[in-house]
C-alpha cells in the first residue's frame, strides 16, 4: 500500500496537502500513510477507494487496476486542474497580460472551471491574518465585485495583489488589506473604466499551512 496512495493522487496532479484536507487528516499523517510508517484505518482506506474509484484491494496492494481506464484524470469529475501563478499583471486568460506561461498546476474542486479560475500565490502579508503569505488562492475571473469581497486588484502596471473592495459614496472605491499596516488604495470609477486600475477577479478559496506557535 505504501506507494499506491501517492500514485493515485499524483495521477491527477493532486498535492499531498490537498488530499490530506479532503480526507480530514494532517499532512504529516498522510505522509506517514504513504510511506508505510503508520497503519491506515480501514475507514480511511474505503474513503480513498471511493474517492479515486478503485477497490480497497488495490489500495492495499492485493489487486491491480483494471483495463477499463481507472485513475485517468478524466475519470475524476469532482476535480479540476488549475494553473498556479506567482506574479501576474493582468488576467492570465487574455492576450493582453504579462502573466506568461506557467508550468505549475494544482487540483481544485470541479466547481472551479479551468477556463475562468486560476490559483494566485500570495506574496506579502497584506491580507494577514485572513490569508497568510505563501497561500494559494483560487481566483474567479471577473471585473466587478461586491462590498467586502476580496479581489485580485491591479493598479497601473504593477503586479496583481489581494485587497478588500469597499465602494464609497463619491464614485470612488477603497481597496485595503486585512493587515492594518498594509498599503491601501483609493481609485475612481473612471480609473476602473479606462483601465488605469482594474479588478481581475474575486477570491473564492484559500489554502495555507497552519502555523505552529513558537
Amino acid at each position: 500500500m505504501t506507494n499506491r496512495i501517492a500514485e493515485l493522487r499524483k495521477g491527477i496532479k493532486m498535492t499531498q496537502a490537498h488530499l490530506a484536507t479532503k480526507l480530514g487528516v494532517a499532512g504529516n499523517t498522510l505522509s506517514q500513510y504513504e510511506t508505510g510508517k503508520r497503519n491506515m484505518p480501514d475507514a480511511l482506506k474505503h474513503k480513498i477507494a471511493d474517492m479515486f474509484k478503485v477497490s480497497v484491494d488495490y489500495i492495499i496492494g492485493r489487486a491491480e487496476l483494471s483495463e477499463s481506464g481507472e485513475n485517468r484524470p478524466d475519470n475524476f469529475p469532482e476535480y479540476s486542474r488549475l494553473p498556479v501563478y506567482d506574479k501576474i499583471k493582468g488576467n492570465p486568460y487574455t492576450n493582453s497580460t504579462d502573466a506568461g506561461e506557467t508550468q505549475v498546476w494544482d487540483c481544485a474542486d470541479a466547481v472551479y472551471d479551468k477556463t475562468t479560475h486560476f490559483f494566485l500565490r500570495v506574496d506579502g502579508d497584506g491580507m494577514e491574518p485572513t490569508i497568510p503569505a505563501g497561500s494559494l488562492v483560487i481566483i474567479r475571473v471577473q471585473d466587478h465585485a461586491e462590498k467586502g469581497d476580496i479581489v485580485a486588484f491591479r493598479m497601473d502596471d504593477d503586479y496583481v495583489r489581494l485587497k478588500r473592495y469597499f465602494p464609497q459614496n463619491n464614485d470612488r472605491v477603497l481597496l485595503r488589506g486585512d493587515n492594518p499596516d498594509s498599503e491601501s488604495y483609493v481609485v475612481t470609477l473612471r480609473q476602473l473604466d479606462i483601465k488605469e486600475a482594474g479588478i481581475i477577479g474575486i477570491a473564492c478559496e484559500a489554502r495555507f499551512k497552519i502555523r505552529r506557535k513558537k
